[in-house]
């Protein structure tokens, strides 16, 4: 511990004296490290390169996985054997007795680093008893997601043919079972349906949900695209005929692979036998669902009475409203059962705020005391709002990583500019092959305006319920803009806060949470609806109007307007439970659940297009 002595002792050893040959000549170092490393360094030979175990070790958690895999697989345990790793505080202490820097690896390691050995041991070749070694990473916690890993591209397994295929040309077995279905998979079954045999993985390799999990990790996005798929229609066997024809009624890049199928100099025979292929769907596929598409594969059926017997071009209203109103009385009553509403509220709490402020109500109790730490994540969080087509795991996932290096610690103190350059930096210098969370750090001067003047944003917020019906939004948290403020002092000078369409974020959850008292009288329940593109896309099919020049707050007030006026006024239930476009997200968001529910999420003037069709073949029908 005296700085002194330790100076005097590390000068007494040197090259080929004192400890420093003590370790050349046997194993006397520690590496600091668990299981599945040695506890001990080899004699420190010229030919021993050290590394450092970095952060991305994470704690225990990923030593555990990493011994376990060991365990089963010998790959895995030469590959750490023929390491030499260190933890960095046995680093710090050996680094003054080394002078050699060849000795040391001038990189962090990383456990993808240790993954990466491993896949080239295995020539990077996947076999299903490879995959099921690596069951342990099926962690959401440990495992990366949207890092570009060069290894995943040269990794190959075994299709239903037989052959060694890339991972990026398989897609999952239809029929596999995962205890999570999202719709990312549901969208990769739905295409492996119609897949022909060597773009399948084999059925053998995933007896278990973690294999799926660790084999999508690997094999990362598929390259799959409408060109191909389109090429597989056209060579497709008569058995998956009717899966091809649901991809091109519910696949997401259905529209993309029709237009691959029109541009063909010669369509195959199934998808130009009208007849064929009208028999192949469902019997409860709906006209809306069936005419774009047989019109657009079949125009002549359809051409000679385009002209004859249309009495308009639109929708009617009452139609538009039927749907509306039919849409409505499914959401309450989908939003009634208790479990469902357990499940959603809970499953946005997880999704949106970070572990550390979550956990035993602690997030309702900061903001109701007024802590720094709550308020300045609920503004921060608000501002992640206006990042288009972004999600709120992502939003989270930049607070619990800003709170695990200690940024956020500087972001709770605006004073310490020393310490704000400072994460700048960090931030640089960790960056291996790309930099970690570029969109959201394009906040970090909104952050720290968020920080300097939070004590006013926050006496502003909770000033909303006593503006009365007379609020507006877009200059709540302009003060200086605000003539109601006018000669109130410092206490409410503050610059505009830069948040935009995350004030309706803000508002809502506030409300939602209990912090702000929200009433008819108070007139905040418009303003709580966050007007979010995919609730807009949502609601305009079924008669929403907005335009994109609106701003937030008129169309925060068209969606509660457009429900109010279908049903929900007509209902004790105070605009769901006060989670407002809570549930809205959730239905956009879930395909299954669109789908039960008929919703097509196309533009308006599709749906349009399809109510015209089908007022054509109810004439063709009446005509005989």
């Amino acid at each position: 511990d005296d700085d002194k002595r330790l100076r005097f002792l590390r000068g007494l050893h040197g090259d080929d004296r004192g400890l420093s040959a003590w370790m050349r000549a046997r194993s006397v170092v520690p590496t600091g490290l668990p299981s599945p490393f040695a506890p001990t360094l080899p004699r420190l030979t010229s030919d021993v390169r050290i590394e450092v175990a970095g952060d991305h070790f994470d704690g225990g958690r990923w030593f555990g996985a990493l011994a376990e895999i060991a365990r089963t697989d010998a790959d895995m345990a030469a590959s750490i054997d023929n390491r030499h790793v260190v933890s960095k505080n046995v680093a710090a202490l050996l680094r003054p007795l080394l002078a050699d820097d060849h000795s040391w690896s001038h990189r962090e390691l990383s456990p993808r680093d240790i993954v990466a050995g491993l896949v080239g041991a295995w020539h990077y070749r996947l076999t299903p008893e490879r995959l099921w070694a690596l069951r342990p990473l099926a962690n959401r916690e440990l495992i990366w997601h949207g890092e570009f890993i060069p290894w995943r591209k040269g990794m190959t397994a075994r299709s239903a043919t037989g052959e060694y295929t890339p991972l990026r040309q398989l897609l999952l077995p239809l029929g596999t079972e995962v205890a999570e279905f999202s719709g990312d998979l549901e969208e990769e079954l739905r295409r492996s349906a119609f897949a022909p045999a060597d773009h399948v993985l084999e059925s053998s390799y995933c007896k278990a949900s973690s294999d799926v999990a660790v084999f999508r990790w690997l094999r990362d996005a598929y390259a799959i695209d409408a060109a191909t798929m389109a090429r597989w229609c056209c060579e497709i066997d008569e058995d998956k005929q009717e899966a091809a024809l649901r991809y091109l009624l519910e696949g997401r890049l259905s529209r993309e692979v029709l237009a691959q199928i029109l541009d063909l100099p010669k369509r195959p025979a199934w998808l130009a036998d009208f007849d064929h292929f009208n028999g192949l769907f469902r019997e409860s596929d709906t006209q809306w669902q069936r005419n774009p598409l047989l019109i657009s594969l079949f125009p002549d059926r359809f051409e000679p009475k385009l002209t004859e017997g249309v009495e308009s071009d639109q929708p009617s209203s009452e139609d538009c409203t039927n749907a509306a109103s039919e849409f409505v009385e499914k959401l309450l009553c989908w939003w009634s059962d208790d479990k469902t509403r357990a499940k959603v509220i809970d499953r946005h709490e997880k999704h949106t705020w970070p572990d550390w402020l979550r956990g035993k109500g602690h997030l309702v109790k900061g903001l109701r005391d007024n802590q720094r730490d709550p308020w300045l994540a609920l503004l921060v969080l608000g501002a992640c709002q206006s990042f288009g087509r972004t999600n709120d795991k992502q939003h989270r996932g930049f607070l619990e990583m800003s709170h695990q290096k200690g940024w956020w610690d500087v972001f709770l103190n605006p004073n310490d500019d020393r310490a704000w350059m400072g994460v700048l930096r960090s931030w640089q210098d960790s960056a291996v092959d790309q930099l970690q969370y570029r969109l959201w750090m394009s906040l970090f001067p909104f952050i720290y305006h968020f920080s300097r003047h939070l004590e006013i944003y926050r006496r502003l917020l909770l000033s909303a319920p006593r503006r009365g019906t007379g609020l507006d939004p877009s200059r709540l948290l302009m003060p200086r803009g605000d003539e109601t403020l006018s000669g109130a002092g410092a206490q409410f000078d503050a610059p505009p806060a830069p948040i935009g369409i995350g004030f309706h974020w803000v508002l809502r959850e506030l409300v939602r949470l209990g912090i702000l008292e929200a009433t008819k009288a108070t007139g905040l329940f418009p303003d709580c609806y966050v007007p979010a593109l995919r609730v807009l896309e949502l609601l305009q099919p079924l008669g929403l109007a907005t335009s994109s020049g609106q701003s937030n707050a008129a169309k925060a007030r068209a969606i509660h307007d457009f429900l109010q006026k279908h049903g929900m006024q007509h209902t004790a239930n105070s605009h769901f439970d006060l989670t407002f476009d809570i549930p809205l997200r959730h239905v956009a968001e879930n395909e299954g659940l669109r789908r039960r529910w008929r919703l097509d999420l196309g533009s308006y003037e599709t749906r349009r297009d399809g109510w015209i069709l089908s007022k054509i073949e109810e004439r063709a029908d009446f005509e005989g």
